[in-house]
């Protein structure tokens, strides 16, 4: 769960510097790409309906919890169909700088201190501010269970400054720098 809790986590800031290089520069879907995000979303719906007998909202909250919601999924959805066709236009400016590698260095960093962080808030965090439970990676080989609290903190801090720093050939990342902060920052 934890390995692909990391990768989904590197996709999900992959995606993220694409989606933030996207609106740097204006690009904003086609068409083409805005149908494509609704047939996906009627796709979605037709297999609630046709598999599980549930409507969108409840199959949608079955899955990803009561707080996920068809304008979220139709969020997700565009972004990753923005974030997918902007990486396409970063691996044909290869020459001018802008490297689909760096992308790749923030998100799996970004993505490593994150993991650390979560590992530590099943420890030190409790019920009520995760609103989720906690402990529950006690008996598991975690990065708090390998290296203690402390040592952990370091690796947060380690890992999200290599991932802000492969930021460096990009020329708008404060976005990207804010949210690789609030990731390895929060307290919940």
């Amino acid at each position: 769960y934890d390995v692909i809790m990391g990768e989904t986590l590197s996709h999900v800031s992959y995606m993220l510097i694409c989606c933030e290089a996207a609106h740097a520069e204006g690009v904003k879907l086609s068409d083409a790409q805005a149908r494509e995000v609704e047939g996906t979303v009627q796709a979605i719906r037709m297999t609630a309906a046709v598999n599980y007998n549930m409507d969108l909202p409840a199959y949608l909250q079955a899955l990803y919890g009561p707080q996920m919601t068809e304008e979220d999924l139709v969020s997700v959805l565009t972004l990753e169909t923005l974030a997918n066709s902007f990486s396409m236009t970063v691996r044909d400016r290869l020459e001018a700088g802008i490297t689909a590698d760096a992308a790749r260095e923030y998100a799996s960093h970004l993505g490593m201190a994150f993991q650390i962080r979560d590992d530590m808030l099943d420890v030190i965090g409790t019920r009520e501010e995760m609103g989720k439970g906690v402990g529950t990676d006690a008996n598991k080989n975690t990065f708090v269970r390998l290296y203690g609290l402390e040592k952990c903190e370091e690796l947060v801090q380690r890992y999200t400054d290599v991932a802000i720093d492969a930021l460096r050939v990009f020329d708008d990342t404060a976005y990207a720098v804010a949210l690789a902060r609030s990731l390895t920052d929060r307290t919940v």
